[in-house]
This record gives structure tokens, C-alpha cells and sequence, in this order.
């Protein structure tokens, strides 16, 4: 619920980062990770490409087109948990050979488009940052189960490829959870591991929210 608040807080900001009487809206940006991604190796200032599977659009036109690279880097590696935990910070899209600035976060992960959830090794256990479970009369494991077999259909069965939605939040159908640092900026996106190892595979989908940017 705190984490939740804190989430809202940051997207009510987004919508208020303009003095004008119609504030722009938050943008999203629907991203593959380029390259594999080890939590447990991971260095401060270590950079990640995420290349965008659908474009961004503003009033039904297209402001950043699909393909475009957004950069992030890692801004801390936390080694003293007991599980790999690694924060990452938004630095800007490169369009048209310019680096234009953001500011956002990453607001959901899922697997690679298309992955069968319930056979992957690496994604055999649906993982939630708040799991509930509303029957008292069903386990856990039907639990996971269904969860597994949801997250493989959204997989199978998404936009273009693209599992994650709109309203998509949080670690889905990888073994993680999802934190955000929004008290000081930049604002970043701490991802932490439920075991002792985590590879975000290359091809990993994101949902990113975040200000609008700034193309000209």
C-alpha cells in the first residue's frame, strides 16, 4: 500500500510538471531490454539499452518511433541484501543522433514476448509485489498455476508481442519485485531478486511511464 501511495505520488507530479492550464499527459513507452542483464554482476553506472516496441504518441502522432533507444544506467547496487538488488535511473532517448533527457520510471517487467512461463526455468514461478491469495480454500500452488498460465496467454496473445499493458505494474511472471525511490530526483526503479541469482533475459518486455519528452 506504501509503495502503491508512493507510485501515485510520483505520477501525480508527472501530470503537474507544466505551468500551462492543460498539463501534458504522462507518456508511455513499451521497451525491450537489448541485452541480458545480471543483477548479481551488476556495477554502479553500468548501462542498459531498452529499444522501444511500439512508438510514442502524442494526439495520434509520433513523437519517438518504434526502434528508438532509451538509456539507463544503474545508479546503485545494494550488496548487502541477501538477494541481488540494483536501482536504475531513465537518462534519455538518442533520436535522430540527439540525446533527449527524461524523467520516469519503470513502472512493470515481464518476460520476453511469447515465452511459455510454465515450462522457462527462469520464469517457472509467477512472482507479485503484494501476492494474494483470496481463496482460503485453494493452495498456493493453484495460485501460481493460474497465475502462470495467465501470464503465458498474455504472452502468446499481446499487442504486436507486447504482454505488458497500460495499467501494467510491477514484476510479472519473473521472480522479482519492484520498488520505486521517488523522495530525491532522479527518480529510480529498484529491482530486486526473490532468489540469489536474477538475468533479466535479453528481450525482457518494460512498461516505462514517464514525462513526456521533449522532441522538437
Amino acid at each position: 500500500m506504501y509503495r502503491a501511495s508512493r507510485l501515485l505520488a510520483f505520477l501525480l507530479a508527472l501530470a503537474v510538471i507544466s505551468f500551462a492550464a492543460d498539463p501534458p499527459p504522462i507518456a508511455l513507452a513499451f521497451v525491450e531490454l537489448r541485452h541480458g542483464f545480471d543483477l548479481s554482476k551488476a556495477e554502479v553506472n553500468q548501462q542498459l539499452e531498452l529499444e522501444l516496441s511500439k512508438p510514442i504518441e502524442d494526439s495520434h502522432r509520433i513523437v519517438v518511433p518504434r526502434g528508438a533507444i532509451i538509456h539507463a544506467r544503474v545508479s546503485a547496487v545494494d550488496k548487502s541484501s541477501k538477494h541481488p538488488r540494483v536501482s536504475l535511473v531513465l537518462d534519455d532517448i538518442e533520436l535522430n543522433g540527439k540525446k533527449i533527457p527524461i524523467t520516469g520510471i519503470i513502472a512493470a517487467i515481464a518476460p520476453r514476448a511469447g515465452a511459455d512461463l510454465a515450462s522457462d526455468a527462469h520464469y517457472g514461478m509467477m512472482a507479485s509485489n503484494e501476492p494474494i491469495s483470496r481463496d482460503p480454500n485453494r493452495s498456493v500452488s493453484t495460485e501460481a498455476d493460474a497465475a502462470v498460465s495467465t501470464a503465458t496467454k498474455l504472452n502468446k496473445e499481446g499487442d504486436h508481442g507486447i504482454s505488458l499493458a497500460a495499467d501494467s505494474s510491477g514484476a510479472i511472471g519473473i521472480d522479482a519485485k519492484l520498488d520505486w525511490q521517488l523522495a530525491t530526483p532522479p527518480p529510480a526503479t529498484v529491482i530486486e531478486a526473490k532468489g540469489k541469482h536474477l538475468t533479466l533475459l535479453s528481450r525482457t518486455q518494460m512498461l516505462i511511464r514517464m514525462a513526456p519528452p521533449r522532441v522538437e
